[in-house]
């Protein structure tokens, strides 16, 4: 879709993290907020390809966050399912460049993408306040495209801060609690923000899935109906 398609541009800032897009609809501008998710390449694996990127590198956020992001994704090794995503665009990305992504399951289940990045900010994509329950929701074989046509706008903007930073899609069974990852009132009515406590909140999702892995119910405890995706990504000027 061309700029001339589009009526206002959304923008703000907090910080040195900003988050730019086009929007056919002005009132939802009130939602631009913080938010940075970079991705300079196209991929398509599975979470073992996913996790052997990281191997043998230095870690780019700082130690706590570093630390929660290794618990995460400890606790869903042993997840079966696979998770891709695809990103939009050119590669290598750079500073001003739009762009969207898609992903896709081999399971059905809850969908949580999440963004940490160069800055150790942390920032749950999906769900958001433009989410519905039916929404977060993805079939197997099934596209979700963020964002999509709901959204009130066609594509992200990439934006500060540049460097290397993660994005983490998760699986999830369809008992888990989804409203659990919208409990906080700014991510309800603000769209898509940085978390105020980016390590209590990696955490608090740590303790949510620990908690559904041990349950007394076979979709939760049972590894074929988990997955999970680390792409490390970086910024460029």
């Amino acid at each position: 879709m061309t700029n001339s398609e589009h009526h206002s541009v959304g923008a703000a800032k907090s910080g040195c993290v900003a988050m730019i897009y086009w929007t056919r609809f002005p009132a939802i501008s009130r939602f631009a907020k913080l938010f940075s998710l970079l991705l300079p390449l196209t991929v398509l694996a599975g979470p073992a390809a996913a996790t052997d990127l990281a191997e043998g590198t230095e870690s780019p956020f700082t130690p706590d966050i570093g630390s929660s992001i290794e618990k995460l994704t400890e606790l869903l090794k042993p997840a079966k399912g696979t998770v891709t995503l695809e990103i939009s665009g050119a590669r290598p990305i750079r500073l001003n460049q739009t762009f969207i992504f898609q992903a896709s399951s081999n399971i059905s289940g809850k969908l949580v993408i999440i963004d940490i990045n160069a800055n150790s900010d942390v920032t749950q994509i999906f769900p958001n306040s433009y989410t519905t329950s039916e929404v977060e929701r993805i079939e197997a074989g099934e596209i979700v495209k963020v964002p999509d046509s709901s959204y009130g706008f066609d594509w992200f903007r990439a934006s500060e801060p540049v460097g290397s930073g993660l994005l983490i899609a998760l699986i999830v069974p369809g008992s888990f609690p989804s409203e659990q990852l919208l409990v906080h009132q700014a991510r309800k009515t603000k769209g898509l923000t940085l978390e105020e406590r980016p390590r209590d909140y990696l955490e608090s999702l740590s303790a949510q899935i620990s908690s559904e892995l041990t349950r007394d119910d076979p979709q939760s405890a049972s590894s074929d109906n988990w997955a999970v995706f680390k792409l490390p990504y970086e910024i460029v000027r």
